[in-house]
């Protein structure tokens, strides 16, 4: 459950982080060892988690 919980935190952050401007643009990163996110030039965001 408190798992959960961090996955759903650290995603709202990572979209409230989205909205404040395009300074994250084209970068790539890890949220831990189960998750990793993508954001393209054009504004996709890509997450990939693993099972």
């Amino acid at each position: 459950m408190k798992r959960k919980l961090w996955i759903i935190l650290a995603l709202a952050a990572l979209l409230a982080a989205l909205c404040c401007g395009t300074a994250l643009a084209g970068r790539i990163g890890n949220l831990n060892h189960d998750i990793s996110w993508a954001l393209s030039d054009t504004g996709v965001l890509t997450m990939r988690i693993a099972a």
